[in-house]
């Protein structure tokens, strides 16, 4: 039996693992990652939300996945509240992707430019924790492998390897999903509300089209034992999703997935810390996971670095990562409740009363901010403000002025590896976007500063001036 050593492995190759591998690599560590699928594999989430990219161009990720070209998102339709409606984006910030080519893309990146150790396919067997960290036993296609490490980062997904307990932050959810092919498939993306269900369809790169239908899971396994594809088909047929599609069949058989939005409770401690949806999984509503599952794997890092290099600040890293994995997932459940409220209005079914209900009373709605051109004067939101709190820094969880501000989740020092403070006091009247960027040049590349006053306006941070 091979037996092999690291500091830090990472379970599971999706966005969180493949970006947290690269980013502890980068802080210096000897990273292996452990996936037990051959990539390209296939994987809901085809939908990236505008704030995926600049999260990946902060850690050089984005020219590996700029590559493949993916088409972006300049319209979605809608039919939420009984009209149909167009939500334009004249910047074209989101884009459908291939998960198999985006993931492999991550994985790459991971490998050749982070120098990651990777084992694929590969699947944990058996672990034991020691009194250094962990032992895993691993099957691997060259025979199996004992691999010890000091610390264990889960991005298994929904699988969640660690185990762990999980509350729910919502009624229980099913997403009946399949992918179609035939002719005049929809070529933007749709999101519909039904009577009790709600449908999302997403143009794939490759020229297929994938329906999602997302029901009440008590309701799912109490209907009439029809067939999978019948059910999607029935349900598919109370929708405008496939209205005007020809010769249109499903690819491979319906799939049906859970949904369901929850918050692992135990996502952290000295020795380990999930990512993505094995820590935190949000309602599909949002259709934000991706971009979360980074988050966590950024955010991830940093506190895996002070529990590695500073555990006298490891108390501090702890509750950091517990309280913003907290703090999202009620922010999120608000925001989602506020839009199931919007279909109860006019479709009062069970299924939207109870998720209309959800939301926490003393919970705080995110506040997006409406993108503000480049060109035009901004000035700081009113509503931001400043608090000397635990929060990340470029490589650390330490005391800092952080903002905080209804539009953005948990406190935030930083951006891009620059600290945000002293970037936002150089904003003076008349300053646009751009001459915001410039006047950072000296410290901060131009691109990266035109990033992040986009964040700032895409947030509600900063606002045009009044």
């Amino acid at each position: 039996m091979k037996r092999l050593a690291t500091p830090v492995v990472v379970i599971g190759a999706g966005p969180a693992g493949c970006v947290f591998a690269t980013r502890m690599a980068q802080l210096g560590f000897d990273v292996c990652l452990i996936e037990r699928a051959r990539f390209p594999r296939a994987r809901l989430g085809e939908s990236l939300s505008p704030g995926v990219m600049p999260m990946l161009a902060s850690m050089g990720a984005a020219a590996a996945v700029e590559a493949a070209r993916f088409p972006r998102v300049h319209a979605v339709d809608t039919n939420w509240e009984g009209t149909e409606t167009v939500r334009q984006d004249p910047r074209a910030q989101g884009m459908l992707v291939d998960r198999g080519v985006f993931d492999a893309a991550l994985l790459a990146t991971a490998a050749a430019r982070a120098g990651v150790r990777v084992l694929q396919p590969a699947q944990v067997r058996r672990r034991v924790a020691t009194n250094d960290g962990w032992r895993l036993f691993i099957e691997t296609a060259d025979g199996p492998v004992t691999l010890d490490a000091g610390f264990l980062a889960d991005g298994s997904g929904r699988a969640a390897r660690l185990g762990g307990h999980r509350r729910a932050m919502g009624p229980r959810t099913i997403a009946i999903h399949g992918y179609w092919t035939g002719a005049r498939l929809p070529e933007r993306p749709r999101i519909e509300a039904g009577a009790r269900e709600w449908y999302w369809g997403v143009p794939i790169p490759d020229g297929s089209y994938n329906t999602l239908v997302f029901v009440d899971a008590a309701r799912f396994r109490t209907e009439p034992g029809i067939s999978l594809d019948a059910r999607l088909r029935a349900l598919l047929e109370r929708s405008s999703l496939m209205r005007d599609t020809r010769d249109v069949a499903l690819r491979a058989s319906a799939r049906a997935t859970d949904a369901t939005a929850y918050v692992d409770e135990d996502c952290v401690s000295d020795r380990h810390l999930k990512l993505g949806d094995a820590a935190l999984a949000l309602d599909p509503l949002s259709s934000s996971g991706v971009q979360k599952a980074i988050q966590t794997a950024l955010s991830g890092a940093i506190v895996a670095n002070t529990l590695l290099r500073r555990p006298e600040a490891s108390e501090a890293a702890l509750r950091f990562y517990r309280d913003s994995l907290s703090d999202a997932a009620t922010r999120h459940r608000a925001w989602a409740a506020e839009h199931y409220a919007t279909a109860a209005a006019w479709r009062p079914d069970p299924f939207w009363t109870s998720r209309a209900s959800a939301a926490v009373a003393t919970a705080s709605v995110p506040a997006s901010g409406t993108p503000v051109a480049d060109d035009i004067p901004v000035e700081l939101s009113p509503d931001a403000r400043w608090e000397e709190l635990p929060c990340l820094g470029a490589a650390y969880v330490e005391l800092r002025s952080a903002l905080r501000h209804p539009g953005v989740e948990g406190p935030v020092a930083y951006l891009g590896g620059h600290e945000l403070s002293p970037l936002l006091r150089s904003l003076g009247p008349g300053m646009t976007l751009r001459t915001l960027a410039q006047a950072w040049s000296s410290t901060v590349p131009l691109d990266t500063g035109v990033s992040i006053a986009r964040w700032l306006s895409s947030h509600g941070v900063v606002r045009p001036a009044r």
